[in-house]
């Protein structure tokens, strides 16, 4: 019998299991439940030095697959600010300079010491000695410009890095008039990751201030690197064997998984896999987010829950499958220590959907539900301990466990610059990690859908309609959850009158001069070897049955048919 303590414990810890991925992290951080949940594991200690220092699981996984695929811009995280206004582009280069001061992972060289990786830290540079290139933008106009601008944009994020020389951070400054840049930002995975981006950003614009006024609070000292972290959390690895700590429940949770979700693709599956990709974002209504918002509210779920269940639905829809894997990317950031850190500390979940049965929406919110809090269970343990010790099937034209992935994602608060208004670009990479990935972030204007794809499967018409049935399925289900998923429209309006109506139009005008005989033999001039009639295995063209039609038509009036004679057929 448990007690009220114990009740309310545990409905604390189902409550802060169920919220988005950034929001259970950051409330967690706050309320320092951190450690309480690891209490073996200890803090992390600062212990400094240039190395070698060990790599951190997920930067191991990464520096691996460079190798594979070395000089490529796959792991580039790119960002881009519009800046109008005043700017002092020196201040501006010195800040950028003060972040790589105080973040050792920006300046941190990888390289191979005997059979593992390790990583050396470079010394501090001078704040002011940062490269920052000033790039004049040529145009007769504001649109050209722009265009050109585009363009040097998709040429700096495509650049690779050299993950042995210990710079990870790239800027260049492009000048499109004397009021008005672009601020381009490039980081290697290696080095950051979605949370570091925000830390960034907020970390300029303090640097920024105080360097064009003079006043400001300056960050505090950071209490650990990332470094430390990477070798604390090989050390639990080593003293308590990670892998052996998955629990039963993960492993039967995750036992006989398919291996692979047949989504109906554009072209042939490579046999290695690629990461050539694309973007397509959209935005859905702020009616759709408050719809779904109300349904989390009523069913005591999160939008993340909701958004996750309704994709989850299509790919059912899409591919018939009851049981499908989905990744899911997590901040990761449940200890203290590391919250103002730049660096790669992302993990990944996989939820197992079940859509057996013919469930209805709200049946399937319920699992959903259930299988995220059993898979962040385990959230802490790194991904790529999962892979090694569920030991999934391996191809090389795919990744294990999932190949599609489902991201919520908190829109990153751009804070102001002095004397500057700032907007945000969204920049690709050209390059896709997975089959298809969706990330929603919930917004005043909506719910922007990011959808990234690979090119050599999937064309963009594909995704374009594949994002219209997001949007039709999660209308319908925000409608009336009680209807099984299977019945709920995936069309959308101009489909379904393409469908219905251009496609199914029978009541066409006839000519009453020009009956079938006519008609027929149009059709046998203008296609004579087009398949006419099939039997069995026989199959006539057009010419070849209006040879046999004429033979019998002459032969029937050789025997004194003519009109309005009635002529039996023996079958």
């Amino acid at each position: 019998m448990k007690t009220d303590m114990e009740t309310a414990e545990s409905l604390l810890g189902s409550r802060i299991a169920a919220l988005s991925p950034e929001h259970r992290d950051l409330l967690l951080q706050r309320l320092g439940l951190t450690l309480t949940r690891d209490p073996e594991a200890g803090r992390i200690v600062r212990q400094g030095g240039t190395g070698p220092h060990p790599l951190s699981f997920a930067q191991r996984r990464i520096w691996f697959l460079e190798q594979f695929q070395p000089g490529t811009a796959f792991y580039n995280i790119a960002a881009g600010l519009r800046l109008r206004g005043h700017l002092d582009a020196a201040a501006l280069g010195r800040s950028l300079g003060h972040i790589v001061v105080r973040h050792e992972v920006l300046r941190t060289r990888f390289v191979l010491e005997g059979e593992e990786p390790v990583q050396y830290v470079g010394e501090p540079p001078l704040a002011e000695h940062f490269d920052l290139p000033v790039v004049d933008v040529d145009g007769a106009n504001q649109s050209q410009r722009l265009l050109t601008a585009e363009s040097l944009a998709d040429e700096e994020v495509r650049r690779p890095f050299d993950l042995a020389a210990g710079m990870l951070l790239r800027a260049r400054l492009l000048k499109l008039g004397e009021e008005d840049h672009i601020l381009l930002l490039t980081i290697h995975h290696i080095a950051g990751d979605g949370w570091s981006t925000g830390v960034f950003l907020r970390e300029l614009a303090g640097f920024y201030a105080f360097e064009v006024t003079g006043h400001g609070v300056q960050p505090e000292e950071l209490p650990i690197q990332y470094a430390d972290y990477a070798r604390w959390q090989r050390q639990r690895e080593e003293q308590a064997g990670l892998p052996a700590k998955i629990s039963e429940a993960a492993r039967e949770r995750l036992a006989g998984a398919p291996p692979m979700l047949e989504l109906p693709t554009d072209h042939p599956r490579p046999p290695v896999q690629t990461t050539n990709g694309a973007l397509l974002v959209t935005t859905l209504v702020p009616e759709t987010l408050r719809r779904a918002e109300a349904l989390a509210r009523d069913e005591g779920v999160t939008p993340f829950i909701v958004l996750c269940s309704a994709f989850e639905a299509l790919l059912h829809r899409y591919t018939g499958a009851d049981d499908l894997c989905v990744g899911v990317p997590v901040a990761n950031r449940r200890r203290i220590e590391i919250e103002g850190l730049i660096g790669f500390f992302v993990n990944t979940l996989v939820l197992r959907g079940d859509l057996a049965g013919e469930p209805d929406f709200r049946t399937l919110l319920r699992r959903v539900q259930g299988d995220w809090l059993a898979a962040a269970e385990a959230e802490d343990l790194p991904f790529e301990a999962l892979i090694e010790a569920l030991q999934p099937e391996r191809q090389m034209s795919r990744s294990p466990l999932f190949q599609v992935m489902f991201a919520w994602q908190q829109p990153v608060v751009v804070p102001d610059l002095p004397g500057l208004t700032i907007e945000p670009l969204e920049i690709g990479t050209g390059t896709a990690k997975f089959d298809l990935m969706l990330t929603v972030e919930p917004g005043t204007g909506g719910l922007k859908t990011i959808w990234e794809y690979n090119t050599d499967l999937f064309d963009r018409a594909t995704i374009e309609r594949m994002s219209g049935h997001f949007r039709v399925m999660l209308d319908a289900c925000l409608a009336d959850p009680d209807r099984p998923i299977a019945m709920q429209p995936l069309l959308t309006v101009m489909e379904r009158e393409q469908l219905l109506g251009d496609w199914n139009r029978t009541m066409l005008p006839v000519d009453r001069q020009r009956l079938f005989p006519v008609l027929f033999s149009e059709q046998v001039t203008r296609h004579p070897e087009a398949p006419a009639v099939a039997c069995g295995d026989q199959l006539l063209s057009f010419s070849e049955l209006n040879d046999r039609a004429n033979r019998l038509a002459w032969r029937l009036r050789r025997m004194g048919v003519g009109p309005e004679r009635l002529v039996a057929v023996f079958t």
